[in-house]
């Protein structure tokens, strides 16, 4: 459940359901799935919502931003399904600080989008792997979590990134993350 009252419901493979409350009580769906052109991806891995209201939803093929009282969705880093390759640009991870949101996506990629001008900027971390997960520590630093490489504690203030493995932390027993908590 969001912030806004909306009640994503992921499936597998088929896209999802968007769940509201009418009024007077009475349920309101709406599918977002590539038949109806709402998603370029059927895989939604996560939906999140930003300080602006927006919900995102992160595909396997590109991210879906739907905007407050908006019926259709826009679309990022999709590929069309004439080119589309085995592996198009996944999401899995989402993180708004300062302005921005960071998305965790593939081969190390974080794509940061600003909401002052609607623009996207990336930042490459240097890792093969996946950021399945993004979290704020504190003002000042993030940890990105990755699918096969450890993690990365990031500083905002100096951009400077430290890689955290089991090759520099014998204590870490995987170099597999799945997620992050961060207990405040």
């Amino acid at each position: 459940v969001l912030p806004t009252g909306a009640i994503w419901l992921l499936s597998e493979a088929e896209g999802a359901v968007k769940a509201t409350f009418n009024s007077d009580n009475s349920l309101n769906l709406k599918v977002f799935a590539i038949d109806n052109g709402l998603v370029e991806g059927n895989n939604i891995y996560k939906v999140c919502s930003d300080s602006r209201k927006n919900e995102w939803l992160l595909t396997d093929n590109g991210l879906a931003l739907i905007k407050p009282n908006d019926a259709k969705s826009n679309v990022f880093f999709f590929e069309s399904k004439e080119s589309r390759q085995a592996n198009g640009q996944a999401f899995f991870s989402s993180c708004e600080v300062d302005g921005e949101i960071w998305f965790g996506s593939i081969k190390g990629r974080v794509w940061r989008y600003e909401f002052q001008g609607d623009k996207f900027k990336l930042l490459e971390i240097g890792c093969p792997s996946n950021i399945v997960d993004i979290k704020q520590i504190d003002k000042d630093r993030l940890v990105l979590a990755t699918s096969k490489d450890g993690f990365y504690l990031y500083h905002l203030g100096s951009g400077q990134l430290q890689h955290i493995n089991t090759q520099n932390h014998a204590e870490l027993v995987s170099d597999e993350m799945v997620s992050a908590y961060v207990d405040k």
